[in-house]
């Protein structure tokens, strides 16, 4: 949900990924199948592992208030790792994914998403109804923890591996590692079917048009068979 960088990515992305962490909380959450949600703010607060103390020595831990009485602590690259996935992506080819930099950092749309899932996971759970998550376009997989950690099971999917394995890292550091499983999968593949689920979400996937129309594509096959969906987004101002 990532690939292909956009014009001026480079500016726009070194802006973004070198905001501080306290920035106020807006955007947008289209949800399909779920009640209407309410925001909350976010605080969040770094602190620098050591190698010896995890095996990503160039991530940091986020704190994020995703609930009144939900706070989490999810891994993304430090501030000189963003810089050095930013560089590389910057020298990489135009059409290339391989370097893309986005899922290694966690922003304002994914504390939105995980917010309004951790609404939609206590509404199930009140009702006695156990689910399954899938999240496409996982990045540091801020909602897929936030759901493991309720005992949710969650297929957290991404295109590219290294966000994978950093949300991994993360679910094990918190303990419940046994909610989470992960897989490759690109949304705009669509020879690459829809996990079944009954809480389909995303954060982030709405770059450009042939992106948005692919996730478009992929909420009306989670809608047909009966998924729910969440959707959000906090607007890019260079989207075409």
């Amino acid at each position: 949900p990532r690939a292909g960088r956009h014009p001026s990515a480079s500016a726009i992305c070194r802006q973004r990924m070198r905001q501080s962490g306290a920035c106020a909380l807006q955007g947008f959450i289209l949800g399909f199948g779920s009640s209407a949600l309410q925001q909350t703010g976010r605080r969040a607060l770094h602190q620098q592992f050591t190698a010896a103390e995890l095996n990503f020595a160039k991530a940091v831990e986020v704190e994020v208030q995703v609930a009144p009485d939900l706070g989490l602590k999810v891994l993304e690259a430090s501030l000189d790792w963003q810089e050095e996935l930013i560089e590389q992506a910057v020298e990489a080819e135009e059409t290339s994914v391989d370097v893309d930099p986005y899922g290694m950092a966690v922003w304002p749309a994914a504390q939105l998403l995980a917010q309004a899932a951790v609404a939609w996971a206590k509404c199930r759970s009140q009702a006695g109804l156990p689910f399954r998550a899938l999240e496409l376009g996982c990045g540091c997989g801020l909602a897929s923890q936030a759901l493991a950690s309720l005992g949710a099971s969650v297929l957290a999917t991404d295109f590219r591996r290294l966000p994978l394995d950093l949300l991994m890292e993360s679910v094990s550091r918190r303990g419940c590692a046994r909610h989470v499983q992960t897989a490759l999968l690109d949304l705009r593949d669509t020879s690459q079917m829809l996990p079944d689920a009954d809480l389909v979400l995303a954060s982030d996937v709405l770059y450009d048009a042939a992106t948005a129309k692919a996730v478009a594509r992929r909420v009306a096959d989670a809608r047909a068979r009966g998924s729910a969906v969440l959707i959000s987004d906090t607007g890019r101002p260079n989207r075409q």
